[in-house]
């Protein structure tokens, strides 16, 4: 199948229809010179979203690209670079090998690299990918526990994406419940590697997961452009006390960084109080990794209310992880007070501990999406809901 969808009439197709609507190509073609319409629009779809997810690899000719959920799940690019600055050492096993972007990225840190997966087709897209990119992998078409019990060998570091799938495609919530099932088989995995870097969804609790992985050395929460991406764990025998590390890429920026434990987050003091000057906004890995306490110490925020994460302060601190605004006006909710401050009825309108949405907090305003204008709803540290009418600082 992969010298068929090489066929220059194919790439060409996929290429002359990479921008079009999926389903308008699937409702006017069967066939693409006798492959299956469907195979071939994983292609195109494929290349629509390695476009922003992987440019080097939308670069490169002769790419090809795994079924929706596969690409969908697969790491971008930014976040395997990231992986790949976290282990080295001389041998990695990729044991849930699937698309093969990681296993890709990680095998620059490393003299020997082993692929393992035991879907056939991903495991023939890999292979040709990593020929096309000239990578030094070795390929093995097996179950993960397998491949560790038959390998003869002790490795540097074993890499695992639990599929977070079950047999009937629902998603699950638990660390237990994904496959291979990690925390079950950890004493046999830490026999064969000194290091293992499990990467896990974003909806996995990470104080759960913690408890399911035992030696935890470090946790890494990553999103990108704000939205969490995947939370990563490297284990090693004896580690405890992890430390735990919230990074946000961010377009034409340097990625915001920050690094607590959880007896920091613990221990800290904070401040409740009114707004001042500035409001700010923790990032979403932040937030994922539950830096509520350690961010206000750490900046000498105070905290609008303990259930609203939102933070002011009369000081501008610039490298603060997230959004931060100058606060021009705290109105009650009422669209007579707001409506003077506004161009055209317009303003980017978010909700914290309020009790409207988003939509509904607009629609009790009368005002639309847009402008330069950022309305926060929240409630005050006195339990007052109120506006905070509000621009953006860049």
């Amino acid at each position: 199948m992969i010298r068929r969808l090489l066929q220059q009439e194919v790439q060409q197709f996929i290429k002359i229809h990479e921008h079009d609507d999926l389903d308008a190509l699937a409702l006017k073609y069967r066939h693409v010179n006798e492959i299956d319409i469907r195979l071939v629009l994983d292609q195109v779809r494929g290349r629509q979203k390695a476009r922003g997810k992987l440019p080097g690899w939308y670069r490169c000719p002769g790419i090809l690209y795994p079924p929706k959920i596969s690409m969908e799940q697969c790491s971008s690019e930014k976040t395997a670079r990231y992986k790949a600055g976290l282990v080295s050492g001389e041998i990695l096993m990729d044991l849930t090998g699937g698309f093969g972007v990681d296993t890709y990225y990680l095998s620059q840190s490393f003299a020997v690299t082993h692929y393992v997966e035991q879907d056939e087709w991903l495991y023939e897209l890999a292979r040709h990918n990593h020929k096309i990119l000239q990578s030094k992998i070795f390929h093995h078409r097996s179950d993960a526990l397998d491949f560790v019990a038959n390998f003869d060998k002790k490795v540097g570091v074993a890499y695992l994406d639990p599929a977070r799938r079950d047999a009937t495609n629902k998603k699950v919530y638990r660390l237990e419940d994904c496959e291979p099932k990690v925390a079950q088989y950890l004493p046999q995995l830490l026999d064969k590697a000194n290091q293992l870097l499990i990467k896990t969804s974003p909806l996995l609790d990470i104080d759960l997961t913690l408890q399911a992985l035992q030696f935890v050395s470090s946790v890494h929460v990553i999103s990108v452009s704000n939205e969490v991406k995947e939370v990563l764990y490297l284990v090693e025998k004896g580690a405890a006390s992890p430390r735990i590390t919230a990074i946000n890429f961010v377009d034409g920026k340097p990625p915001q960084a920050f690094e607590f434990t959880r007896e920091e987050e613990k221990l800290s003091n904070i401040d409740f109080g009114p707004a001042g000057r500035y409001l700010y906004e923790p990032n979403a890995a932040l937030m994922k990794a539950g830096a509520f306490r350690v961010i206000a110490a750490r900046y000498d925020l105070k905290k609008i209310h303990p259930n609203t994460h939102l933070y002011t302060q009369d000081q501008l601190f610039p490298d603060f992880p997230g959004r931060k605004f100058e606060i021009e006006q705290v109105l009650p909710v009422d669209k007579k007070k707001v409506h003077p401050h506004l161009d055209n009825m317009k303003a980017n309108v978010t909700t914290r501990n309020f009790p409207l949405s988003v939509d509904a907090l607009k629609k009790k305003l009368g005002i639309k999406d847009g402008g330069d204008t950022y309305l926060f709803g929240i409630t005050g540290t006195n339990g007052a809901k109120r506006i905070l009418l509000t621009r953006k600082v860049t």
